[in-house]
């Protein structure tokens, strides 16, 4: 990997076709793991498990900055915390971490979710290990598989499965990998890419954002590409997502594959790739974000992108599945859905709509926000009861080279 390349951001302009996009975020990601990953610094040592150190663990705490740390195919049930270290973890085939039943919250003061894998103030490169999280989210509330906090990383060729809790409890707030960059730490904006990894059985596979103590400031710049994730199918019990990317956060999703996201339940909804906020009430804008190429299947809502502006939404293949109410959904100001693919032919609710452009219905400013300024451009919408619904209150919406189908 060449790491004199120049770390390109997602803040200019947006590539007007798919291949240009392709080769864009491939740069990108090229970028992020040199600038996140090794920091500048040339790798210096090479560390064994088990064959120099029993545990993933104490290998960490022997490794100097920049060092590779390679494990052994094996299953490993530890809590593993690195600390202010730029390191990289291999895991061989068959090498598995695996959550212990009864996790303690090892990343105190700064976040009180109990993971298997967490980071503080560091960089961090993790690929090739399979992360079970046992589904053990019912006695230890905020499972958590990866937790990168205050610190940049690249999360590729990784599986995760079971972090949930068994009985699917509706307070379920279990996350595969998640990252969070507190203002407070001062380490200004971080890069975080999760490529190439596998889900399944999981609540929230990938949650990507900034502060949550200051939703309006811009702390990472993530790249969440060519990952395949498995939802929990039709469940009454819990809603459910693939991958957020919340606020404070700006970047790229790129040809994710997301099936199966359905909740029955009428008080909320699953959604594949939900871009914006995740709770009504928080009108916080998330700024420029590219989401393309991605196939989202049997999802509630394929996209929702929410409080979003300038979003670009395009080169999608989305199908609702028997429980979707809505291919893409949009709040917020001037966001472009360009030559996506929405097929709701397959929904067996009587309302049902290909493009849905919030407004007071879906509560306002005070719900999930209004849409302005919205560009509907060359989509194909096949099968929807309403093919775009502007809900009252839109404004300014842009149709045009559309085409519709029954």
């Amino acid at each position: 990997m060449n790491c004199s390349t120049r770390c390109s951001t997602p803040h200019g302009s947006l590539p007007a076709h798919r291949t240009a996009r392709t080769h864009a975020a491939k740069t990108l990601l090229g970028a992020l793991a040199c600038a996140a990953v090794l920091g500048g610094a040339p790798a210096r040592g090479q560390l064994k498990v088990p064959q120099h150190y029993p545990t993933i663990q104490t290998a960490i705490d022997a490794a100097p900055t920049g060092a590779t740390i390679t494990v052994a195919p094996g299953s490993y049930e530890e809590q593993i915390v690195v600390a202010g270290k730029s390191l990289r973890l291999v895991g061989l085939p068959g090498a598995t971490i695996v959550a212990p039943a009864h996790l303690e919250q090892t990343l105190l003061p700064l976040s009180f979710r109990r993971v298997v894998l967490g980071m503080l103030h560091g960089d961090l490169e993790i690929s090739g290990f399979a992360f079970d999280g046992g589904r053990v989210g019912d006695q230890n509330q905020y499972l958590t598989g990866i937790h990168l906090v205050a610190g940049g990383g690249w999360v590729h060729d990784c599986s995760f499965t079971g972090f949930r809790s068994a009985a699917l409890l509706p307070s379920d707030d279990s996350v595969a990998v998640l990252n969070w960059n507190p203002l407070s730490e001062g380490v200004g904006i971080v890069d975080v890419a999760v490529t190439t990894c596998v889900f399944a059985d999981n609540f929230v596979s990938i949650a990507l954002k900034g502060d949550d103590d200051n939703p309006n400031v811009t702390l990472a710049r993530v790249f969440a590409a060519y990952n395949t994730i498995t939802g929990l199918g039709p469940t009454p019990l819990v809603n459910q997502f693939g991958i957020r990317v919340l606020y404070g956060a700006t970047g790229v999703v790129l040809g994710n594959t997301v099936t199966d996201h359905t909740y029955l339940g009428t008080d909320t909804f699953a959604v594949g790739i939900l871009l914006g906020v995740a709770q009504p009430g928080q009108p916080l804008v998330l700024p420029r974000i590219l989401c393309a190429d991605n196939v989202v299947q049997r999802c509630n809502s394929g996209i929702a992108a929410l409080f979003c502006e300038e979003a670009l939404i395009s080169g999608n293949a989305v199908s609702g599945g028997p429980f979707g109410f809505n291919g893409i959904a949009v709040s917020g100001e001037n966001n472009s859905l360009v030559a996506n693919d929405i097929d709701m032919s397959s929904s067996i609710l009587p309302v049902n709509s290909g493009v849905g452009l919030l407004g007071l219905e879906f509560g306002g400013p005070l719900g999930y926000g209004i849409a302005t300024g919205t560009k509907v451009l060359a989509n194909l919408i096949t099968g929807a009861e309403v093919p775009v619904l502007q809900q009252t209150g839109v404004t300014g919406t842009v149709l045009r080279g559309n085409r519709i189908r029954p």
